[in-house]
């Protein structure tokens, strides 16, 4: 099963800790790297052409339970499996070379993505990323794989009533400030000052907090609301029994999600979209792998949640 609460974040920190070769066994999907191969995870800021010439890609993934993590040495998600379809495309596309394209996935905080993504850490970004237009100022991203994703509210427990939006105004919102949420948060408050209204207090969370931790804390009763996309709202109030999704109350309407990659890379990007025209939400594929972690995530639905659910909640005491 992949890990919960504190047994994440436990995770989490080996996960930055260990060589980057013990990260990735052959079982995981990928093959063991060679010592030129190490050297190569360097800072890069090339486009798909020299891409191709050092037989690698390097993608940046987040650790959560929904797009990237590990059961028993086994790499599992949404995001993982969008990508190993990729590094099996671009090696079809590219006709039979001795030599292949590995895909290689490099974890790091959300709150990393973009600026690793620009010096160079990594060459693609797949983590759920909302386009929006502060982004895109920082990089680049593909067309969409899933459109029409609302932000929401979910409440827990402890919530108090909320009728409208207005009626967060003067309450405190827990946020990852790398967040898209976060951006449109602003974009509220700057409409409650016009209306004279105080602003929503925007806590920062810890950068290691994804939005299924904070939905186990409104769960819990720790926090009495949290700001989601829709899709994943709806799959998290199916494991936790004390959340409501609010989807009369959105903060933004109709976001897209795609990957991010850097500015001034034309090849890699054509080649991103035509990947991604075959495999978004609403192709066979596309539908296949979103069903598997969104409706039928065994990984996440398991008898041993209760213990470490509690577990985790000492850690946030």
């Amino acid at each position: 099963m992949p890990v919960k609460g504190t047994f994440r974040h436990f995770t989490l920190a080996i996960i930055f800790l260990l060589p980057i070769n013990c990260l990735f066994p052959a079982t995981a999907g990928s093959a063991a790297l060679k010592h030129e191969e190490l050297l190569q995870t360097k800072k890069f800021t090339g486009d798909f052409d020299e891409m191709e010439q050092r037989h690698l890609i390097r993608a940046l993934v987040v650790y959560n339970d929904l797009l990237y993590f590990l059961d028993r040495g086994q790499a599992h998600g949404a995001a993982y499996e969008g990508l190993k379809l990729f590094e099996k495309f671009i090696n079809q596309k590219e006709g039979k070379k001795t030599v292949k394209i590995k895909l290689l996935f490099i974890p790091t905080t959300r709150d990393r993505l973009l600026s690793d993504l620009v010096e160079g850490r990594g060459d693609l970004a797949a983590a759920n990323l909302t386009i929006t237009p502060q982004r895109r100022k920082i990089v680049d991203f593909s067309i969409p794989l899933i459109k029409g994703v609302n932000e929401v509210i979910v409440t827990g427990p402890k919530a108090a009533e909320l009728k409208s939006l207005d009626d967060l105004s003067g309450r405190e919102i827990m946020i990852r400030t790398s967040s898209s949420y976060y951006e449109h948060l602003k974009k509220l408050n700057r409409a409650f000052k016009g209306k004279k209204l105080p602003p929503i207090k925007l806590k920062p969370a810890a950068r290691y907090l994804e939005d299924a931790d904070l939905l186990e804390m409104v769960n819990s009763g720790i926090l009495p609301w949290a700001v989601v996309d829709n899709h994943k709202a709806t799959f998290w109030a199916g494991v936790f029994e004390n959340l409501t999704v609010r989807n009369d109350l959105v903060i933004n309407h109709g976001g897209s999600i795609g990957w991010a990659f850097r500015k001034h890379s034309p090849k890699l990007k054509e080649v991103v979209n035509q990947f991604v025209k075959k495999h978004r939400r609403g192709t066979l594929m596309g539908n296949i792998i979103l069903k598997r972690y969104l409706k039928h995530n065994r990984w996440v639905k398991n008898p041993n949640r209760k213990e470490e659910h509690r577990r985790f909640l000492e850690t946030v005491k």
